[in-house]
């Protein structure tokens, strides 16, 4: 396996995403080593803060200002220098800014961010619920690909699906 990069996240980040959405019996139950901690213990953590190669971002023309940010570690370790760069594939009907659009990577372990800010293009009135399938790719000038299904909903605000936990403890 060569990746190339990988999508960091820490057990702190997950756990303060799974207080934040489903409460502190839930996290308990899903971190069963953790289960005397306390959801307080832990900075909240929403759906798209999450370090995910996934991204599910709303698509509403009053969060154009809304930035998803995303981190790549360099996984390959001869440190020789990679460049990637990016594509997007998604709908015409929705305007996608990757910020930026060339990545490059000098050694090991070395980290790089990239933003993503979705919106209605000029002139497209876009119906609450539609969803757009896509994809964030990656590549680099050694042959690694790195792709990120993005999916952009319109008016993501919707309730929370039901779930057998119990959210509000």
């Amino acid at each position: 396996m060569d990746p190339g990069l990988a999508f960091d996240i820490n057990k702190e980040q997950y756990i303060g995403y799974l207080c934040s959405s489903l409460g502190q019996t839930a996290m308990r139950a899903i971190t069963r080593k953790y289960s005397t901690g306390e959801c307080s213990d832990y900075a909240h953590v929403a759906q798209e803060e999450l370090n995910y190669p996934s991204v599910v971002v709303d698509v509403l023309p009053l969060r154009q200002n809304h930035v998803v940010v995303r981190t790549l570690t360099n996984l390959v370790a001869d440190g020789l220098p990679e460049v990637y760069k990016l594509s997007v594939v998604l709908s015409k009907m929705v305007f996608v800014d990757v910020e930026p659009a060339v990545l490059t990577f000098t050694a090991p372990g070395q980290k790089r961010s990239f933003s993503i800010r979705v919106a209605p293009r000029s002139g497209v009135t876009l119906i609450k619920g539609a969803a757009f399938e896509g994809s964030i790719i990656w590549s680099s000038n050694r042959g690694h690909v790195v792709r990120s299904p993005l999916l952009a909903v319109v008016g993501l605000d919707a309730p929370p699906p039901s779930t057998a936990w119990k959210l509000d403890d």
